[in-house]
């Protein structure tokens, strides 16, 4: 087997290679939550997320087919995302990793909670 090609016989690394970044998964579960966000909204959500690196993990999660771009043609910008039936099939991967993301924080003393993101875009 040709160890270089890996990403295209392992499952696994194929599909870390779609989704294993730092804010892939996260920003999966916010377009879910939120169809149709905004980029701007994505950033009040997220503000610890740097413009370029956002910017770079929406275009490859696009490329990917995960998610859809749909861009208004407005003026000023309008763009909002949201999950294709491809990105919908992660969905029950983020519930696994949350139960056990709570269930690990819980163990270690710690408080895991969802903000209020309504309360977020509305400030």
């Amino acid at each position: 087997m040709d160890y270089r090609n890996i990403l295209n016989h392992c499952p696994v690394v194929y599909t870390m290679d779609m989704i294993g970044g730092r804010w892939e998964m996260a920003l999966i579960w916010l377009i879910n939550e939120y169809p149709q966000i905004r980029y701007g909204q994505i950033k009040k959500i997220y503000p610890m997320i740097t413009n370029t690196s956002l910017t770079r993990t929406l275009q490859h999660l696009e490329q990917s087919g995960i998610i859809s771009r749909t861009d208004f043609n407005e003026n000023p910008p309008r763009v909002e995302y949201s999950l294709t039936s491809k990105g919908m099939q992660f969905l029950p991967v983020l519930e696994c990793i949350t139960k056990i993301g709570g269930q690990i924080m819980s163990e270690e003393g710690k408080r895991g909670y969802f903000p209020n993101i309504n309360e977020i875009l509305n400030k």
